[in-house]
């Protein structure tokens, strides 16, 4: 990554799962939209959490509850192409 993204605030760096928490998926089971409040900037891109121990939890390890295929649509990245994913389709796998 450019040095800059490294240093890029919440506001500045582009919203990652479209603003849901990654560590909801984990910990609920289900999409759960993020706060802005509860927002950290990790690889250039702002992950929004639920709750400030979701956001603890991400960013003790991040590689945990990062999104697959940096976010985009797995059948779309299958087909050689990229395609925001819907946040609210997703999988838990292993």
């Amino acid at each position: 990554l450019p040095a800059a993204a490294l240093l890029m605030t919440a506001e500045e760096a582009p919203l990652a799962l479209k603003g849901y928490d990654p560590v909801a998926y984990f910990t609920q089971g289900k999409a759960v939209p993020g706060n802005q409040e509860f927002a950290v900037v990790h690889a250039g891109r702002t992950y929004r959490f639920s709750s400030p121990d979701h956001r603890a939890s991400f960013q003790k390890s991040p590689e945990r509850y990062l999104p697959q295929y940096a976010g985009y649509c797995a059948w779309a990245v299958a087909n050689n192409y990229l395609y925001p994913a819907d946040p609210t389709a997703f999988t838990v796998y292993d």
